[in-house]
C-alpha cells in the first residue's frame, strides 16, 4: 500500500525542514583557543562516549560471548600542543 505525496505535501515538507535548521543555529568553535570549550559541549561530548562505551561492550561480548566491564573514565580537553608532546617519539 503507496501513497504518492502531492507537490504541496512536498513543499509544505521541505518548509518545515528549513524552518527547523533556522531555529537551531551551529555554534562556532574558535580554533585560536581550544581549551574554551563551553560546559555545556563538554557534557554532550561526554554523553557521546559513553553512548559509544555502552554500544561497544554490548557488541564486542556479542562477539567474544563474553562478559566485559568497560568504563569511560573521564573526558579532558588539552590544546593540540600539549597532544604532540604526549606522543611517543
Amino acid at each position: 500500500m503507496s501513497r504518492q505525496l502531492s507537490q504541496q505535501e512536498i513543499d509544505a515538507a521541505f518548509q518545515n525542514l528549513q524552518g527547523r535548521k533556522r531555529e537551531a543555529p551551529a555554534v562556532k568553535f574558535d580554533f585560536r583557543r581550544p581549551d574554551r570549550i563551553p560546559k555545556s559541549q563538554v557534557r554532550a561530548i561526554h554523553l557521546l562516549h559513553d553512548t559509544f562505551v555502552r554500544n561497544l561492550v554490548s557488541s564486542l561480548s556479542a562477539y567474544l560471548r563474553s562478559y566485559l566491564t568497560v568504563n569511560l573514565v573521564s573526558v579532558e580537553q588539552l590544546s593540540y600542543a600539549e597532544f604532540l608532546d604526549g606522543l611517543p617519539y
